[in-house]
Formats: C-alpha cells, sequence, structure tokens
C-alpha cells in the first residue's frame, strides 16, 4: 500500500470478525469457511485503518495462530508494527472481544478490560441490577462479554481519545433485549461523568450493539427503534454522545440486511470529521468486495471474511482540545442552530401565524437539557411537538454548566 501523508485522518472502525478464524462454531457449517486472513488484512490496510474494535476473535489454537498471522500480514500491508489486545476471558470457544492498532499511527495506554458491561456480571443473586465488584469483575460470566478500553494519541503528538469496544448480547427475545439494556446503562454509567473541559474526555465507544429489536417484547420493538432507543439512551444531555450515521446495513444473512454495528463519539469531539462522512466499508457498502485485494464477490466476501461489515470515522490527526472551549456560545451560534430549527418547530404547526416564544436550556455540551414554549401553545399538542423538536437542537460545546436562551420563532416564516 503507498504511504500515507503525515497529515490524513485517523481511521478507526468496528468489525465483527465471525467466529475469526474459523469461520463458524466448529466448523460445522457448510455456507462459511475459515477465515482468508490474507485478504482480511488487504482489506484492513485498504481501508487505511488505523484502530479497530474487534469482535468474534478465537483464542483457542486455530485464533491464536490466525491472529498472529493476522498481525504479521497487516505489518506487511501497511509497513506499520500492529498490535492487539483481547478481554483474556478463559474458553478455547470464547468469542473475544479486543482492539488493533499500528503503533506507527497511534499509541496505546491504560489499557483494560471493563466487566461490568456483561449484563450477567453485574447482576446479583437478588436479581437487582448492580455494577460487579472492580473494573473487571463479573467480566466473563454467563458467555457473555466485558468490553475492551484504551487510551489512544497520534504518534508524534496530536489528537487523542479514549476508545471502548463492545459486544452486546445477540437475540430478539425479551431476554437477549434486557441484557443489552443493561449493557447499555453500565455504558453510561462509566462515562457518566465526561467533561467537555478535559482533553481526555474525547470518547469513541464503537462495536456490535446487535441492534435487531425484540420480537417476543410486548409491544414488539423493532430493529429501527432499538436503534432509535440507543441514540436515546446514550445522548441525553448527561451522557451526550452522539451516533456516527453511517448509512446502510452493517450484515447480512439469511434474514435479510441489518443494522447492528455502530460507532458513538462524544457530542463535543471536535476532531471527529463529518467529511469523509462515517460510512460501512466492504461489501455492504459497495455491492462488492474491495477491488485493490483482487476481483472477489460480495458472496465470497461473505463466506471468507464476515457477514459484518466495518464501520469507519475518520478523526482529524490535530488535537483540538489544545483550543479552548469559549466560555458560552456565541450569539451567532445560537442564531444558526434555532433557525435552523424553525422549520421543525413550524411544521408542528402548518397553517398557522403568530410568534412562538421558546425558553431553552442548554448544557455544556451543546445539548439541550430543558426546552418551554410559552404563550398560548403552551400545554397543547401543538407545542409538546415543538418541544421535541427543539430537544434536537445543538450547540458547539463551551465551558459554562448552562446556558439559558428565550427565542422566538414565526410561524409563518416565509420560505424560499
Amino acid at each position: 500500500m503507498p504511504a500515507r501523508p503525515a497529515d490524513d485522518p485517523i481511521r478507526v472502525g468496528s468489525w465483527n470478525l465471525r467466529w475469526f478464524p474459523d469461520g463458524s462454531p466448529g466448523r460445522t457449517s457448510t455456507r462459511v469457511q475459515p477465515t482468508n486472513v490474507e485478504w482480511l488484512a488487504c482489506t484492513i490496510a485498504a481501508m487505511r485503518l488505523d484502530v479497530l474494535a474487534v469482535q468474534e476473535v478465537l483464542q483457542n489454537e486455530s485464533g491464536r495462530r490466525g491472529l498472529a498471522r493476522l498481525i504479521e500480514q497487516l505489518d506487511r500491508h501497511t509497513g506499520g508494527q500492529w498490535q492487539q489486545a483481547l478481554d483474556g476471558c478463559a474458553g478455547d470457544g470464547f468469542l473475544h472481544v479486543g482492539l488493533l492498532w499500528n503503533r506507527r499511527r497511534v499509541e496505546a495506554s491504560q489499557l483494560a478490560v471493563i466487566g461490568v458491561i456483561n449484563p450477567r456480571g453485574s447482576i446479583g443473586p437478588d436479581g437487582v441490577d448492580r455494577p460487579a465488584a472492580g473494573p473487571s469483575g463479573g467480566a466473563c460470566v454467563g458467555g457473555l462479554r466485558p468490553a475492551m478500553r484504551a487510551y489512544f494519541r497520534r504518534t508524534g503528538g496530536g489528537a487523542d481519545f479514549a476508545m471502548l469496544a463492545v459486544h452486546l448480547d445477540s437475540g430478539t427475545e425479551q431476554r437477549d433485549y434486557d441484557n443489552r439494556r443493561r449493557s447499555v446503562a453500565a455504558i453510561a454509567r462509566l462515562f457518566g461523568e465526561v467533561d467537555p473541559g478535559r482533553e481526555d474526555d474525547d470518547v469513541i465507544v464503537a462495536g456490535d450493539f446487535n441492534t435487531m429489536g425484540c420480537a417476543d417484547c410486548s409491544p414488539r420493538v423493532s430493529a429501527e427503534e432499538e436503534v432509535a432507543l440507543l441514540e436515546r439512551e446514550l445522548g441525553s444531555p448527561r451522557r451526550p454522545f452522539r451516533r456516527a450515521r453511517a448509512s446502510g446495513c452493517t450484515q447480512r444473512s439469511s434474514r435479510g440486511p441489518a443494522r447492528l454495528d455502530h460507532v458513538f463519539a462524544t457530542s463535543w469531539m471536535r476532531e471527529l470529521l463529518d467529511s469523509p462522512a462515517p460510512r460501512v466499508d466492504g461489501y455492504c457498502a459497495l455491492g462488492e468486495a474491495p477491488g485493490t485485494c483482487g476481483p472477489r464477490s460480495p458472496a465470497r466476501a461473505e463466506t471468507e471474511l464476515s457477514d459484518h461489515c466495518p464501520v469507519v470515522v475518520a478523526v482529524r490527526p490535530t488535537d483540538d482540545d489544545e483550543t479552548p472551549l469559549p466560555e458560552s456560545a456565541s450569539r451567532t451560534d445560537i442564531a444558526e442552530v434555532l433557525t435552523r430549527a424553525g422549520d421543525s418547530v413550524r411544521a408542528c404547526a402548518p397553517g398557522r401565524q403568530g410568534i412562538v416564544t421558546a425558553q431553552i436550556e442548554f448544557v455544556s455540551s451543546g445539548a439541550v437539557n430543558d426546552v418551554m414554549i410559552r404563550g398560548p401553545w403552551a400545554g397543547t399538542p401543538e407545542g409538546a411537538c415543538m418541544e421535541r423538536a427543539l430537544r434536537r437542537a445543538r450547540l458547539p460545546p463551551f465551558r459554562r454548566p448552562t446556558l439559558r436562551v428565550s427565542f422566538p420563532f414565526r410561524l409563518d416564516e416565509p420560505r424560499p
């Protein structure tokens, strides 16, 4: 692969490697084959990844050999120096979660197994949900997984962030869905005190969240509804994560396409780039296997690599945290953000005229903490709709704890 320029963005991804390297439990499936390690390494290199959260990595004898072979091939393809860290849970059949990274591009520190993400490890004998003792307590019980955490900094200085690699419970039964909710709540607790004013509080959470819905819940929860719920659970003002909205499915199977894999980042992480946009890479997005690694069909990629595709985001190589946050949002930012929200407010009362005044409280992440509609629309269904619309507004982050503004919206605003 050609050498990358020094100012090339840091590329961060997540990829479920499906029973790497055996391809299936006990190699009993006739539909899939063992992972084509050389092709996998070439694909990772072709995507110019620097950090990769991985799921479903075996550490039996073939798993250890396969991972060593993958690292060797990544070094050859990239001219880099790749390293790996897995959760360390015992058992030949255990599907591990972990991180791969290229030391020539990023340096890793503070590696830790986070056991509280395992929902069965955090439930006491009385059934009460509580954190397990210590950060890695209960990490490997019940056949479910902990998370892997590390702190990354660009080699030579620049962008830095903490990263959590996760793999939540799979399935559409009530138990599976409840396990995922407990794991997400543990992620929220783990980062419940992040502070946009501290340089080490840029956080990326990436992995297979298995957002497949709940078929036997009452009422039934669709996959799309679970994705929306996940965004709300991790996107509240106190835990202000935003999902990198990569379009397309991330997994293909006999059940059809699904969006199971996601990347979240703290909303104030200014180094996270919108261009190039977050994307699902590989055959899921392209309709074909990456051409730089030879002509391969999507069907062959699903057979020899994984039924999942990686989700990839780009991080600006410079550290924007070195530029201090402003004390408060500027009037220009407030006007631009709320003017953009005006169409959503007007959509709540189509054809109506007059002025609606909203009182809005923002927190330091830029997220909305509270909205109140004043005047004749207060307490009406239209007013409630306007409040919901304004809760989606977001300012650039600032230092002061809260910011309250009063803003008027014209319902009969002429449109171009």
